[in-house]
């Protein structure tokens, strides 16, 4: 990405402030007699001088090994792109540039614009060599010289001038640099002069890296911006379904909750199912805890049935814990026990049981007749009577059981009014977006660092 690539020059040119090696850059327009500069200034003929061709290479050639200045011949300029753009790759590791221009064909417009560019790149660290002065006129040069100063003006900073211009000529056979190369010989000693131009490279690599890093950060906004909108349309969605469940689900629940004539009538029948089939046994109890647990669970599968699709799970109707203590019912009247007896005792003597069957039926007969009393009528009412008296208080508990879970279902309305949840790309988004922004702090602070420090190895 953009903002990585910016990052990486700014740390390549942090690492380049501790280089050893400082280099002198010569660039310019092709043949104006750049590696003829470079080759008067060292002395000897190492570099190719009057070609006649366009070469794309860049040479370099050890100026002063004592203080590890190397000067660099680079290609011309505006002949090939990929070649400009190398050499503005090599001024930007160079620690002092030399422009050298041509007199008889002086400061183009994009000579200009180059010149105006490299000067800001190196905070100045440039100066400019008019080469060729020897084939204009004597009498024109002055005002030569004084147009190019007029169009460099402003160029150049404190250490090297402003601008410095020289007017020289590199011809391999009647050249003349003049006071150029004592000059700059002794511009190469100072220390303040490569430190000032990495500390600008520096600078140029901050600032591209901080323009970068905000296109980076208001692309990140503007993705998190709408990753944070369509989660909370999908969030809100959510939690208005799971409401519309849940008021749904409180809606349905009234339903059973005032209306249990269909358990009452299946609790009683099978109470008055229990007292037959004890009738017809000859005694025993009705067992009042099983019809309950029934009860109650009869009434967990409606619940269960109707909150088949709630985001909540209900709990169960358990009456497991009740106690029960219903009136004891007696099953037999005094006269259908002796008929009974009778019965069995005559059985067992026979080896007959339908004898015992019908001593029992003797018995409810005399109990009726003779005692004018329904022992199963009368039976069956007690039970009806002890049936109607658990279901009231079975209608409390159920009317409590439907409260809890309303309040329940309450709860979970406001649960889901306030539900959110965590989205991996979103917590992914804001935590790139935190760590650009950091880096782009880091980068402002680093930035008014150098910026104080050029300051003082200007005017030191």
């Amino acid at each position: 990405m953009a903002d990585r690539a910016a990052l990486r020059d700014v740390l390549d040119q942090l690492e380049n402030l501790d280089r050893r090696e400082r280099r002198l850059v010569v660039f310019g327009n092709f043949k104006t007699g750049k590696s003829s500069l470079i080759n008067r200034l060292i002395g000897t003929s190492v570099l190719p001088e009057r070609a006649v061709g366009f070469s794309p290479a860049v040479e370099t050639v050890p100026l002063d090994p004592r203080s590890g200045w190397i000067a660099v011949d680079t290609p011309g300029l505006f002949q090939d792109p990929a070649a400009t753009e190398r050499v503005l790759a090599e001024i930007g590791r160079a620690d002092l540039a030399v422009m050298v221009l041509s007199a008889d064909q002086i400061l183009s417009g994009a000579e200009r614009e180059m010149a105006r560019q490299v000067n800001e790149m190196l905070r100045g660290n440039l100066i400019f060599v008019v080469n060729r002065i020897d084939m204009i006129d004597e009498g024109e040069r002055d005002e030569v010289l004084t147009w190019a100063r007029a169009a460099l003006e402003g160029m150049g900073n404190e250490l090297v001038g402003r601008p410095r211009l020289f007017a020289v000529s590199a011809a391999p056979d009647h050249g003349d640099l003049g006071w150029f190369v004592p000059w700059l010989l002794g511009l190469l000693g100072s220390d303040r002069l490569p430190l000032l131009s990495r500390l600008a490279c520096l600078h140029s690599a901050l600032s591209l890296s901080r323009q970068a890093l905000a296109g980076e950060i208001t692309q990140e906004r503007r993705q998190v911006a709408q990753a944070e909108a369509e989660e909370a349309g999908r969030i809100e969605e959510y939690r208005a379904q799971m409401r519309s469940q849940l008021a749904t689900g409180r809606t349905r629940l009234r339903g059973p909750a005032s209306d249990l004539r269909t358990h009452d009538d299946a609790f009683l029948a099978s109470a008055r199912e229990e007292a037959h089939r004890i009738l017809r046994a000859g005694g025993g109890a009705v067992p009042w805890g099983v019809l309950v647990k029934r009860y109650g669970a009869a009434v967990s599968d409606d619940v269960r049935d109707m909150a088949a699709d709630l985001p909540v799970t209900l709990p169960p109707f358990d009456l497991t814990t009740w106690i029960i203590r219903p009136d004891q019912i007696a099953v037999t009247h005094p006269a259908a026990h002796t008929g009974s007896t009778l019965g069995q005792m005559v059985g067992q003597a026979l080896g007959d049981e339908r004898v015992a069957e019908g001593g029992a039926t003797l018995g409810r007969w005399v109990a009726r007749n003779v005692f004018q009393t329904d022992v199963e009528a009368d039976l069956l009412r007690r039970v009806e009577a002890t049936g109607r008296r658990l279901l009231d208080a079975l209608h409390l508990e159920t009317a409590q059981y439907f409260d809890r879970l309303d309040a329940l279902l309450q709860e979970a309305d406001a649960y889901y009014a306030g539900w959110t949840r965590r989205q991996p790309r979103l917590d992914e988004l804001r935590q790139r977006m935190h760590d650009m922004s950091a880096i782009e702090e880091w980068t402002d602070d680093l930035t008014r660092r150098v910026d104080d420090v050029m300051r003082e190895v200007e005017h030191a």
